[in-house]
């Protein structure tokens, strides 16, 4: 009955004929989305091949592919409410996330050219957010510098993601605010970096360093909103340019990153000139790219920071993977779920197990790195304060370790001590992990996530308020499925075709059975390919031979006996010699043999042609020189083969080829 879990049976036939069926034509979509809503509600990632079975099991019932379709889009609408239903949600949803985490950045615009004529609603555009909790960390401890991305959402409303992601005292990713917007455009930017400004309480905006890639709009809106910070762009990113432009190779990609690892002009010099060498055209196209831009060499030694990659966003864009397929209200729910646990988990972790080091793990682990290379180095102090350096590789470095300085900058731009500042120090009688940069200490790490995102309750009680929500938008997304993965470069799908997709198998040699070279196996030897090559040619010789051979007398044979071994041993090997002489060996004695058949063919007038030349000795030339057998090809003759027929067989290691004197089969080889 409708609206009851109850049925009315209105017609009963006691007895019927009919077997059990599978295809109930009451199981429709509508009933199973409705039937398993808390299914979605737990799950709401549910594929449509798990939907099938568990309807089989536990209603005993059929359900078609396109029935599972739409089950799950009605299972997904009842769990989660339609497009309309969370856009209607959003007013309440932002007035409680700003009284549970006052002082929070909550700001949702409206798109202005757009007016319902009755309702009066607006329809949504952008929607930014940014909790107190991580502002309040963020400014607290970390140095002054942030990387901006943009990711595609899911949903079935599209748009892009617009991150702004931090450094933390252990060189990790730091989330501070993000916003749902229509695209990677410079008014979404501008609108962006605006309020990101002014929720950091940006002043001099010179001290402050950006990271980003060059996507359209990103850069026309720092200059905008930031004209005097440092902006890096990731050379991973510039890379794949550089292949696009035409510039490709393992050798090319090399110096380039060797020039952005360059920490002084003079290197940054030198390893342009090595790029210059493999390509003069690649120099003008880097002429147009600032050096400060890209290069550790340019780089101020402000910001502490040294990074060359944007890894920090695409870490996070990977790290919310699953919420980017939700709606509005959805996604922003995992958004704040995610940064809320992982501030959470790092505090404990930093609690529990960092509190007896005086650093984080990853500056200690660089320290360590730096203290190997430092026992190469050999320091020579000038004062208490200044020391000559020498390297292994002759390059020599100043150092002063009350400035805290080097001349190779390493220590400059990242606050660690570098290898020959560790060797100073030791020559001084000084710690040198006394000398690490606070920013890094585990101190700093507690008071960097110390603050919290406070917990909001459920939508049940959200409270009313006198906002008008907005219309879901209209630019949707592309056409087509939902791309799962992510788009690759052009220079990853360049070495992924390089690399293939099989599996390499390290720590095996492969050895070749024909040849006994390893590095390859029978398959793919170039020796055994020239070999059928030269057994093909082989065989059509030999046939225009035949004729040839048929006519040659018994004396003209006998003049041509020579030894049966008719070889080249290619290789000096023990197992080479004892076939070489186990050869020889029963050459002679073949030799004695036929000698004694050719003198009683002699004697017996009755002997015909065919007899004479079956039961002549097989003398052979010089295969090498009549067929054109390569000389490093080991020939081994045999025996005449066969009554009628005096055959020449022989192998080449193991091709096995026979150049018959008349049409018959041979019968057997040695």
């Amino acid at each position: 009955m409708k609206g009851d879990d109850r049925l009315e049976v209105r017609t009963f036939q006691q007895k019927h004929k009919c077997g059990f069926s599978y295809h109930n034509k009451s199981v429709k979509s509508g009933w199973i989305g409705k039937k398993y809503v808390n299914t979605f509600r737990k799950n709401p990632k549910l594929d449509n091949a798990s939907l099938k079975n568990l309807v089989m099991k536990e209603n005993k019932c059929y359900l078609s592919r396109h029935q599972g379709y739409r089950a799950r889009k009605i299972g997904r609408e009842l769990a989660q409410g339609s497009d309309v239903d969370q856009y209607n949600k959003l007013p309440k949803y932002i007035n409680e996330i700003l009284r549970s985490n006052p002082s929070s950045a909550v700001v949702m615009k409206v798109a202005e050219d757009y007016c319902d004529s009755v309702t009066k609603q607006g329809k949504f555009q952008r929607l930014y957010m940014c909790f107190a909790g991580v502002k309040k960390g963020f400014l607290d401890t970390c140095r002054p510098v942030f990387g901006l991305d943009g990711t595609f959402l899911k949903g079935a409303a599209g748009g892009v993601l617009l991150t702004a992601v931090g450094v933390d005292p252990n060189n990790d990713l730091y989330p501070i605010a993000y916003a749902a917007t229509e695209g990677e455009t410079k008014d979404s930017w501008i609108w962006l970096l605006n309020l990101l400004k002014e929720d950091l309480k940006i002043e001099n905006d010179y001290e402050w360093t950006i990271m980003s890639d060059k996507q359209k709009g990103i850069i026309q809106a720092c200059d905008s909103v930031f004209p005097w910070a440092d902006h890096r762009f990731c050379v991973k990113h510039m890379d794949s340019n550089m292949v696009a432009a035409g510039f490709k190779g393992t050798a090319m990609r090399q110096a380039l990153w060797k020039a952005a690892r360059a920490t002084t002009h003079a290197q940054f010099i030198r390893r342009m000139e090595a790029i210059a060498e493999l390509d003069v055209d690649a120099i003008k196209w880097l002429e147009d790219k600032n050096p400060a831009e890209w290069s550790r060499s340019h780089f101020r030694t402000f910001p502490k920071c040294d990074m060359l990659l944007n890894n920090i966003c695409e870490s996070f864009n990977s790290k919310i993977l699953d919420a980017r397929e939700g709606s509005i209200v959805v996604m922003m729910k995992a958004l704040r779920h995610v940064v809320m646990q992982r501030m959470q988990e790092n505090r404990d972790i930093a609690r529990k197990k960092w509190s007896k080091f005086g650093f984080c793990p990853k500056i200690r682990k660089r320290m360590k790195v730096n203290i190997d290379k430092a026992t190469y180095c050999v320091p020579y102090k000038s004062n208490d304060v200044s020391f000559e350096v020498a390297c292994p590789y002759g390059e020599k470095w100043a150092v002063n370790i009350e400035d805290r300085t080097c001349s190779c900058r390493k220590w400059d731009l990242t606050g660690i001590p570098c290898a020959h500042a560790i060797s100073a120090l030791w020559i001084a009688i000084k710690d040198p992990m006394q000398y690490i940069d606070d920013c890094y200490s585990v101190e700093t790490y507690h008071k960097c996530y110390n603050p919290c995102i406070l917990p909001v309750n459920g939508g049940h009680e959200w409270e009313d308020v006198d906002v008008q929500p907005p219309l879901p938008p209209t630019y949707g997304r592309a056409p087509g499925r939902p791309k799962k993965q992510r788009r690759k470069s052009v220079d990853e799908i360049q070495q992924t075709k390089e690399q293939g997709k099989k599996m390499k198998r390290f720590g095996q040699i492969c050895k070749c059975s024909f040849c006994g070279k390893q590095g390859h196996n029978t398959r793919t030897c170039k020796l055994r390919e020239e070999a059928g090559v030269a057994a093909s040619q082989m065989s059509e010789q030999g046939q225009e031979t035949q004729a040839n051979q048929e006519d040659m007398s018994l004396s003209q044979l006998d003049d041509m006996r020579v030894d049966n071994s008719v070889s080249q041993v290619r290789g000096n090997t023990s197992n080479a010699k004892k076939r070489r002489t186990k050869t020889s060996r029963k050459s002679r004695n073949d030799t004695k043999r036929n000698a004694k058949q050719i003198d009683s063919s002699q004697n017996n007038p009755a002997t015909g042609d065919d007899n004479i030349i079956s039961s002549a000795p097989t003398a052979q030339p010089n295969l090498h020189e009549a067929f054109g057998i390569p000389k490093n090809f080991v020939v081994h003759s045999s025996q005449p083969v066969g009554q009628g027929g005096t055959g020449i067989p022989f192998r080449i290691r193991d091709v096995q080829i026979h150049l018959g004197m008349t049409k018959e089969k041979p019968t057997s080889t040695s």
